[in-house]
């Protein structure tokens, strides 16, 4: 079954969906998870890999699910962005947190750009949103594509066709304590959908075999579906800074 364009359901989704379901009474978001999205078009078929992943990162809207991975720590998050820069990533409590799901509900996290410019932590516990110092691109070049980069040929490595940017790029980041650095980003796609998308990354220039690798494996997705027209809205008021 193709995922560009329908959620594949998987036997682990019902759960998460009535976990997302119970983070909505919990954390008081108002969007909907997962059904407030509407499936694009189910014709879409792609003829190659880099179709692929030109089709993924030029589509307006995207939705999904995935599970995201640096070291020995994963996370299972959930993500809606707009061709405008706009996103959220909701990350959700590990199976081993029983104990934060039991008091403050699945959702650790709410990530979102209301403007596609600042990035906002929104935290159920607190009932607050503050402002992130962090740039809003590096997310955003990883679920909708840098700029003026389009895939040429990929690279075969065993089951996947890989395609790399390397843009080496170092953020300074006002009011942050520390930079940002990506060396590389590969997109991964197996037959001809996205499957994961893997970074290397740093707190400031290093060489690369100090960078830290994470990665995002998308488990399934929807391309080109209405949106809930507040999942870009901040769930709760902006706590000041000291």
């Amino acid at each position: 079954m193709r995922r560009d364009c329908k959620l594949r359901f998987v036997p682990t989704l019902a759960l998460v969906v009535i976990l997302a379901a119970g983070a909505l009474l919990v954390d008081g978001c108002s969007c909907s998870v997962g059904g407030g999205a509407r499936s694009g078009d189910p014709a879409r078929t792609y003829d190659s890999p880099e179709e692929a992943v030109r089709g993924f990162y030029e589509s307006k809207t995207k939705h999904g699910f995935a599970t995201f991975t640096s070291g020995a720590s994963s996370e299972r998050v959930e993500f809606w962005f707009d061709q405008d820069g706009r996103y959220r990533l909701t990350w959700y409590y590990s199976e081993d947190k029983a104990d934060e799901i039991k008091k403050h509900g699945p959702v650790r996290l709410h990530m979102v750009s209301p403007d596609g410019i600042k990035v906002y932590y929104c935290r159920p516990e607190a009932k607050a949103c503050e402002l992130a110092y962090t740039t809003a691109e590096k997310q955003q070049w990883t679920f909708n594509g840098p700029p003026d980069w389009s895939p040429e040929a990929g690279v075969q490595q065993g089951e996947y066709t890989v395609f790399t940017y390397q843009p080496e790029k170092l953020w300074d980041i006002e009011g942050a304590s520390q930079q940002f650095y990506l060396y590389d980003m590969k997109v991964y796609t197996r037959g001809k959908q996205v499957e994961k998308i893997v970074m290397r990354t740093s707190s400031r220039k290093a060489p690369v075999d100090e960078l830290i690798e994470s990665q995002f494996t998308i488990d399934e997705f929807e391309l080109d579906v209405s949106l809930p027209q507040d999942v870009f809205e901040l769930p709760y008021e902006v706590k000041q800074s000291n």
